[in-house]
């Protein structure tokens, strides 16, 4: 598991246990934290990000408390948010109003320099 841009987890469907809101983080922030994930994995019961590697160990995720997903998934997110809320069953979340705010065009032009 290695990728230039992580996205935000709520496009994987992942969202929080409790509220089932929708999971605006990347991986990269999620390794870093004292956060748990549950999933088919883990069974379904909770285990620490920061020991992931114990149950993916073909997977090399630095923490990155910092590193935010790129324009293109804040925007993506931003308008297709109740698409991926159908999609996956979850409840709304806050989409920071900076994603909202994100133009194509501008977006585009951050996706032709990365690749």
């Amino acid at each position: 598991h290695s990728v230039v841009m992580h996205r935000p987890k709520c496009l994987c469907g992942y969202r929080n246990f409790l509220t089932k809101q929708m999971s605006l983080t990347v991986c990269t922030f999620s390794v870093g934290s004292d956060g748990q994930f549950r999933n088919r994995v883990t069974e379904q019961k909770p285990h620490p990000y920061k020991k992931y590697s114990a149950l993916y160990p073909n997977w090399a995720i630095p923490a990155d408390m910092s590193f935010e997903a790129s324009s293109y998934w804040k925007w993506l997110v931003a308008h297709y948010t109740r698409e991926i809320l159908e999609l996956f069953h979850m409840k709304e979340t806050e989409i920071p109003q900076e994603w909202k705010e994100l133009r194509w065009d501008c977006v585009r032009n951050d996706l032709e320099r990365m690749y």
